[in-house]
């Protein structure tokens, strides 16, 4: 076959097993060169897995991977890499102390052992004005945004001439510009004969900028779609095994109890763990029955102000009131007694423990709960016993309480974290990006159940990148830009496009 008519991408019966569970059962799937394919299905559906075995980071027990027409020897990420593979992660594979230059040149031979950092310099910032996704080339990489850091991730692939290129959920954590610039770069790549594999949840992006579409289920390829054969629903639907509840809710009609506030940071200013000064003098109230948004790009102080929400970081200035009672720098045991439940950004680092499984992350908080004690020890079968309630009333997969936290995907796990805090009552629940990532049935699920905390009397601090799907559920919210805010705004004063702007420190005209 010619080279020209040899898919860029031919992955044919592919079979991967965990224990317990098939994640890739026979899945054939090809990309063509200079196409844009998309790769969409529910959290755990075997996207990922499928693109780890692509990339040689697992080894198939079945199926063959071919690249560009090479056949992939299994399990050798250095000859997917030479086949002329680039994948661009969800988490960035950088140093954050180090340069743009110097990450660039991070895993490559030199002929030379003088790096020329200057002459690659340049050759970063020509590529950077060729595709529009020009970076400061000396700076320190902590230094840059997410979406820079992310340009970082892409020229590294570019440099390297790689043809094929694989965006995992790259759009999550940009700002609607950053998006525009990322999709235009996209389809110049194409146009230059490049091949792109683009996973992602958000339906009016995949329909609007992929070629070809493939939806994955229960680890098979279900169909593969050409551009204008599908709509959002019809993606949705070839996509969900089963019944799902769009959440209906427009947020902004929620029933604010206007007196005291739960939650109230006055005058607060945070410094993260390199000293640098995050939250500025800021401001902040939250009352019961309300869902207040926190928008804004990741890296403006999004992480410290959750941290001082729940005692895990300390305020240098200011103070912060739960329910009336200052509870500045009382450590995060005050704020679990004072009924302050936390989800973190990170899932897999600071929200549980991989290696424990479902029963012991979810008694992590209940350690001293009086349900599951029997004397001065843990009442194990008490928990297991509360911890398959729990696993059914959030239909958490796999329903097994010995299953690990480590082999739970995306959405589930963020389900686990759910169950875990509210579990404890409490009042108010400081949720950072529980969106982040998710498929439409398990962000429908997470929406309705952050929607009822609220609507019973609770109150929820909701911190989201994602404007959209903040409007939909939040009643007010706050734009958060270098450490300060902009806001509140009520639900509907404000266009997404106008956020966008704020989150990038542009001012409304």
């Amino acid at each position: 076959m010619p080279a020209e008519k040899t898919p860029a991408i031919d992955m044919q019966g592919i079979v991967k097993r965990f224990p317990g569970v098939t994640a890739l059962a026979g899945l054939d799937f090809q990309v063509g060169r200079g196409e844009i394919h998309a790769l969409v299905g529910e959290n755990g559906a075997g996207k990922s897995t499928l693109m780890q075995v692509l990339s040689g980071r697992l080894v198939p027990e079945e199926g063959e991977v071919s690249i560009l027409g090479r056949r992939m020897p299994k399990g050798s990420p250095k000859a997917a890499i030479e086949a002329g593979l680039g994948m661009v992660y969800q988490h960035f594979k950088l140093a954050p102390s180090l340069t743009v230059v110097e990450n660039l040149l991070l895993g490559r031979q030199m002929n030379s052992f003088r790096l020329k950092l200057d002459d690659l310099a340049q050759k970063v910032e020509a590529l950077g004005k060729e595709y529009k996704l020009e970076v400061p080339p000396h700076t320190q990489v902590w230094k840059l945004s997410m979406g820079e850091r992310q340009r970082v991730e892409i020229l590294r692939l570019l440099l390297y001439d790689a043809r094929v290129l694989v965006f995992d959920e790259p759009t999550t954590i940009l700002t609607p510009q950053e998006t525009l610039d990322l999709v235009k770069a996209l389809r110049f790549m194409r146009d230059q004969g490049r091949s792109v594999v683009f996973i992602s949840h958000k339906l009016e992006e995949v329909l609007d900028l992929a070629d070809r579409i493939t939806i994955l289920r229960q680890g098979r390829a279900v169909t593969t779609l050409n551009r204008g054969e599908a709509d959002k629903e019809s993606l949705a639907g070839l996509m969900i095994a089963g019944e799902w509840e769009q959440v209906s809710y427009r947020a902004g009609q929620g029933q604010r109890d206007e007196h005291a506030p739960l939650l109230e940071l006055e005058d607060v200013s945070v410094r993260d763990d390199q000293g640098i000064l995050r939250l500025k003098d800021l401001d902040l109230s939250l009352r019961p029955g309300e869902i207040l948004g926190v928008a804004g790009v990741a890296g403006n102080g999004q992480r410290e102000l959750a941290d001082v929400c729940c005692g895990a970081r300390t305020a240098e200035k200011g103070s912060v009131k739960v329910k009336g009672r200052d509870l500045t720098n009382k450590g995060p045991f005050a704020y679990i007694k004072a009924g302050v439940g936390y989800v973190p950004e990170d899932r897999h680092t600071d929200g549980s423990i991989g290696i424990l499984n479902l029963m012991e992350n979810l008694m992590l908080k209940g350690v001293l709960d009086r349900r599951f004690k029997r004397g001065p020890w843990l009442d194990w079968p008490a928990g297991k016993k509360h911890t398959e309630s729990l696993i059914l009333e959030y239909d958490i997969r796999p329903p097994d309480p010995k299953a690990t936290a480590g082999s739970l995907s995306g959405g589930n796990l963020q389900k686990l974290l759910l169950a875990r805090e509210l579990d404890q009552k409490p009042k108010i629940l400081v949720a950072a990006y529980p969106l982040r990532g998710l498929d439409l049935a398990s962000a429908s699920f997470v929406e309705k159940v952050l929607r009822n905390h609220a609507d019973q009397g609770g109150a929820v601090l909701l911190i989201s990148e994602d404007a959209s799907q903040m409007l939909n559920i939040a009643d007010r919210f706050v734009v958060l830009f270098r450490g300060s805010t902009k806001g509140p705004f009520g639900n509907g004063e404000l266009n997404p496009t106008q956020i966008g702007l704020l989150m990038a420190g542009e001012e409304l005209k």
